[in-house]
């Protein structure tokens, strides 16, 4: 692998655990993050979620932030393993930079996360031998842990971040690190051939073993997600789907299978005429009124269904 990707992917994991910059309100998808983590650890698990991040004004982003720096995630050396932001490993890690003619600046901790992550880079680079030192003696201490503590927090973008911080880290500091291998995928995997057909109804992610497909919703939008690495190739979604819009395929000679999660189908969310609160995908409300016909009670979510029509009938 050549130094300087592994120097990029640790530059991109210290700008996403700083005071987040405007690239960072882009998908998830688009981040030079997802790009670098694809190809260098094309096995980890935060891959997905990487995918599933929406795009999002900086001063929410920004927002997430600030809630991510605390008790179980402070985004320091000192702070995270000892409680105090100042400690021994702060002095200790900033005479490892003046060592290296190189100073913090501005108001970041000598030992925080981004600041250990942009060294790294810059070791990764230069100095080989001292980047597995600095892992091994500092960001290899705590770094790790500090990801599966954001990996198992309840914001999803930091989630992500966190696990493949967890995931990288773990890498680097391996011996003689290589590439994993990619796991074989399956001979057939599931193709999506009339995708504007899809009703987005589910079944085909509740009968899969693997979770390679799922159905994730935001405020805004319904979408039918594909893993081709969880994928079995077993059939059971094609199988489920009574309209046979699914199909095990295999792909198409000459062209290598897709590995990247993939977004099968996406759908806006209906709001409730009542409330405005999202409901059911659009998808899957055409589907209903093509069976039933559109009845009133289809334009209103549960909460608002009861009084709406009691409104109307004067009660």
């Amino acid at each position: 692998m050549p130094l300087s990707d592994r120097a990029e992917l640790y530059t991109a994991l210290a700008e996403v655990l700083a005071e987040p910059a405007q690239w960072i309100c882009l998908p998830g998808r688009e981040w030079p993050l997802f790009e670098l983590a694809s190809r260098l650890l094309p096995n980890s698990s935060a891959l997905p979620g990487l995918v599933l991040i929406q795009p999002e004004p900086l001063a929410a982003r920004q927002a997430r932030f600030r809630s991510l720096n605390g008790p179980r995630t402070w985004l320091s050396e000192s702070a995270f393993l000892t409680g105090r932001f100042l400690g021994e490993a702060t002095f200790v890690v900033a005479k490892c930079y003046s060592k290296a003619g190189l100073q913090v600046e501005g108001s970041e901790l000598p030992d925080g996360a981004a600041t250990e992550l942009a060294f790294l880079a810059h070791l990764a680079q230069n100095d080989p031998v001292g980047e597995i030192d600095f892992l091994k003696q500092h960001a290899g201490r705590w770094l790790p842990a500090l990801g599966r503590a954001m990996a198992g927090g309840p914001d999803p973008l930091y989630a992500a971040i966190g696990q493949l911080l967890s995931d990288w880290i773990a890498f680097a500091i391996s011996p003689a690190p290589e590439r994993p291998k990619k796991r074989e995928l399956p001979a057939r995997l599931p193709v999506l051939v009339d995708a504007p057909a899809c009703s987005l109804c589910g079944f085909c992610a509740q009968r899969c073993p693997a979770g390679a497909l799922s159905i994730r919703e935001t405020d805004r939008q319904t979408e039918l997600v594909f893993v081709p690495e969880h994928c079995t190739g077993c059939g059971r979604c094609a199988a489920v789907c009574d309209r046979s819009l699914l199909s095990m395929i295999a792909p198409q000679a000459g062209l290598p299978a897709p590995r990247q999660p993939e977004v099968l189908r996406i759908s806006e969310r209906v709001p409730c005429r009542s409330c405005g609160q999202p409901t059911v995908s659009r998808a899957e409300l055409d589907y209903v009124i093509g069976q039933i016909g559109h009845l009133a009670w289809l334009d209103y979510c549960p909460a608002c269904r009861v009084p709406a029509f009691m409104h109307e009938k004067g009660q």
